[in-house]
Formats: C-alpha cells, sequence, structure tokens
C-alpha cells in the first residue's frame, strides 16, 4: 500500500491559495495578496523565440499541477501532474486564464535538446528505463531542465500541444510509461481531444506582451502595493538579458514606464 505524502507548502500552491482568499474578500481584514494573475508569473520562464514562432513567451517551468487544475493546493497529491485530462478540458482551463497549450513548434523550442545520457538510463527524466510505473511531483530531477529552466519536457507525463486538427492533437515528450525518447518525431503521439491517459498532461504557455497588458498591468494599476513584491521577485528569476529585452518590447508597446521598471530596473 502506498503512504501519500504529507502536503508541503510550495510556490505552486500559493497561486490557488491566493485565489481562494481574493475570492473571500480577505473578510478577516488581513493584506490582500498578489492575485493569481500575478502570482502566476512566479511559475513562468521567459523566452525569446525566433520567428515566425511568437516572439516573446512565457512558460511553465512545470506541468499542470493537480493542485492548480483542482484548486486544493494542500492535498497530498497537490504536486502530481494533472492527467486524465481531455484537450478540451485542458483548453477551456486555460482559456479562462490567458493561458493556452504551446503549438508543437513552441514545445520543441522552450523544451531545447533533451539532457545527454551517459548510460543506459537517462539522467534527470521520469521515463519507463525508471521502472517507477507512476508519475512523480513535478520538479523533482533538477538534473533534467531545460537550459532555460523548465522541469520534465521528456519524461514524467507527456504534454498536449496544438494546434487542434480534425479532432486530434500531439502529446509531446516521454512519459513513465515509455521508453526516453529524443529530439524527433518520435516523441509525438497523436491523440484525439476527448482522449484521457495515466501519462497525458500538459504545461501551460502564453505571449508576455498581451498577457502583461492584459491580465497584469490592469492590476498594477489598482493594486499596485499587492501586485509589486510578487511582479519584482517574478521577473528576478527570468534570465537578465531576456528580462532586459522584454522591458524593451514592452515599452514599445506603450505599456506604463513604471511597470516596465518593476520588471527590469
Amino acid at each position: 500500500m502506498r503512504r501519500e505524502r504529507a502536503p508541503r507548502t510550495s510556490r505552486r500552491g500559493r497561486i490557488a491559495v491566493a485565489a481562494v482568499l481574493l475570492a473571500a474578500g480577505c473578510s478577516q481584514g488581513l493584506d490582500a495578496p498578489a492575485p493569481e494573475e500575478v502570482l502566476r508569473l512566479e511559475r513562468f520562464f521567459l523566452a525569446r523565440l525566433d520567428p515566425p514562432l511568437a516572439s516573446w513567451m512565457f512558460c511553465d517551468r512545470f506541468e499542470l499541477t493537480r493542485g492548480e487544475y483542482f484548486a486544493s493546493p494542500e492535498a497530498a497529491d497537490a504536486d502530481l501532474p494533472a492527467v486524465f485530462l481531455t484537450y478540451c478540458e485542458f483548453d477551456d482551463w486555460t482559456g479562462a486564464r490567458g493561458l493556452r497549450a504551446p503549438t508543437t513548434a513552441e514545445w520543441r523550442a522552450l523544451a531545447g535538446l533533451p539532457e545527454a545520457s551517459s548510460g543506459p538510463t537517462p539522467l534527470g527524466r521520469n521515463t519507463l528505463e525508471l521502472a517507477l510505473g507512476r508519475p512523480l511531483a513535478v520538479g523533482v530531477f533538477e538534473r533534467g531542465r531545460s537550459p532555460l529552466g523548465g522541469y520534465d519536457f521528456y519524461g514524467n507525463v507527456r504534454e498536449m500541444a496544438g494546434p487542434m486538427v480534425q479532432g486530434r492533437v500531439l502529446a509531446m515528450g516521454g512519459s513513465f510509461a515509455t521508453h526516453a525518447v529524443g529530439y524527433d518525431a518520435r516523441d509525438v503521439v497523436a491523440v484525439d481531444i476527448r482522449d484521457r491517459a495515466d501519462d497525458l498532461g500538459a504545461r501551460c504557455v502564453t505571449d508576455a506582451l498581451p498577457y502583461l497588458r492584459e491580465r497584469v498591468q490592469p492590476l498594477w494599476r489598482s493594486h499596485r502595493k499587492a501586485v509589486e513584491p510578487s511582479l519584482r521577485a517574478a521577473a528576478a528569476r527570468w534570465r537578465p538579458d531576456l528580462r532586459q529585452g522584454l522591458a524593451a518590447h514592452l515599452l514599445a508597446a506603450g505599456l506604463d514606464r513604471d511597470f516596465v521598471a518593476a520588471i527590469a530596473p
């Protein structure tokens, strides 16, 4: 009988906790936490993709977790990837939050090359070679991180990628139920948008400019005291050269100078 892990406090769980507190209106008189849209930035890494892909993107460092999807950050399985989701369910969930699934080309660019292996079992991946037979909490394998800081692209669970074509999408990467995959067509499996599987999950991305302009800057203007610390903390984790480049892009697009200065002072 498998013993459940004790709940742990994590940066990932703070997003759902903040959403609950905000919905309750902070009736106990506590200082309001940063809104969900801002806290989510702490999960993202920043990427600049070459044309014709979207120029500036945020990508979740982790696969979508059960704690996020079911808004239960304190559950024992909160840090496990959310599986048995259909693409339609994932698309509805992300669409309500200004997020989406990556395209296949975006997924490859964001994942980068898989980590090289020095033996029969790839380093830093939960694949069939590891013989666990189940997903692990997201972000377990530090050595399997992508160049920009994403976890589990090539293991743990497969990740759905759009666009939908004739009722099907692609599942990218490897999982605990697949052999190790490489940076080629072998890591792609077509799935029906109604399919569910115990090793099929998802990862969220969003285009940086519209997300910041439409989701975050209005909150900055109305709730700066709650937003600023989390915004600065999130931006501090992004690669400095990319952060500066994004700041220039945001200024050219007409975003508030003080808002941009919080991202790249």
